[in-house]
């Protein structure tokens, strides 16, 4: 997306991170960030670096997406043409304790950026909203844009409230708001409570590891975390202004085997030493249809394999982060 000014909240989450970085390296566009530093923010020190890097190009607000007034004193200030708005509570367990933190943030925050779009003088605004393939049930098949969402804790039901408010939007006031719906994203920045984190920073640190056990196995689809960066970008350019799209993938691989694999990688096998108690609530297993999104001409670039060798590359490269201890 050339020329642009564009806004990503949650800028110090995970995927966020990477979208920065893949913006200010692959497009000539302006970069804001808002972010709120939560638990789930990682990157705080890249968001540093990043201005430091691209001066007059990237900048950064500490801000609360619920925070109204706080909220739309920036975006006025700025007059973005694009939000990607990837701001969200998204612990699914933390969801279970937590619930009114999950409504507020997902469904609140969004409606303030609805809000401020509704209103806004900007000449054709548009907003890309990150949801979750969490929104369906556990399916039998693939699932399609337009399928029935039936969430099933309150992480999934905030979401799919929001993807709601962005429907009403776009029928009632012409607002432009694609949803994306996206597979499990690993790499770069992913922070240290997560599945591919937490398994390469245990092998560096040479700390065993245990899986919760589940009722039934359940495998995962993966996507390496710059492919779904470059699916954001083209559904944003190309993509129908008012569209749903899944980022998905055929790389369908079980938790277990994604344990054995980094660890085979990493010489560590011998760290893995089976499963402790049931999760409180086993973990869905979602399947997206992508075929939408393939008709605008997109393709994963990177197998499961490749993707996997960048991420331990760079966790191993950056220890100051979350190696070492």
């Amino acid at each position: 997306m050339e020329g642009k000014k564009i806004m990503i909240t949650g800028g110090t989450g995970f995927i966020a991170t990477n979208l920065i970085e893949y913006y200010l390296k692959n497009t000539n566009s302006q970069i804001i960030s808002i972010t709120k530093n939560t638990q789930a923010s990682y990157s705080q020190k890249r968001i540093a670096d990043l201005q430091n890097a691209y001066q007059g190009r990237f900048k950064n607000y500490w801000c609360d997406i619920t925070d109204y007034v706080k909220l739309t004193t920036i975006l006025n200030a700025e007059k973005p043409n694009q939000i990607v708005h990837l701001a969200a509570e998204a612990d699914v367990s933390r969801s279970f304790d937590y619930p009114y933190d999950f409504l507020k943030t997902n469904v609140v925050g969004t409606y303030n950026l609805l809000e401020w779009i509704r209103n806004s003088n900007i000449d054709d605004a548009r907003m890309l909203y990150f949801s979750t393939d969490e929104v369906f049930s556990e399916p039998d098949h693939l699932s399609l844009e337009d399928e029935r969402l039936y969430p099933r804790n309150p992480y999934s039901a905030s979401k799919a409230a929001a993807e709601q408010y962005i429907l009403a939007w776009n029928e009632c006031y012409g607002t432009k708001v694609q949803i994306v719906r996206p597979v499990n994203n690993y790499g770069p920045y992913q922070g240290p409570n997560r599945l591919f984190a937490k398994t390469i920073i245990n092998a560096i640190n040479n700390v065993p590891i245990t899986l919760f056990k589940e009722t039934k196995q359940h495998k995962r689809w993966w996507m390496y975390v710059e492919d779904t960066c470059r699916a954001i970008d083209l559904i944003v350019t190309k993509g129908d202004p008012r569209g749903i799209y899944h980022i998905t993938t055929d790389i369908e691989i079980p938790v277990e085997e994604v344990v054995l694999r980094i660890l085979d990688k990493m010489n560590k096998r011998e760290l893995f030493k089976g499963y402790t108690e049931y999760r409180p609530k086993d973990d869905e297993n979602y399947a997206l249809d992508g075929n939408k999104l393939k008709k605008l001409g997109w393709k994963p670039k990177y197998t499961f394999e490749e993707g996997l060798d960048k991420t331990i590359k760079w966790y191993k490269d950056n220890l100051e982060w979350f190696g070492k201890r």
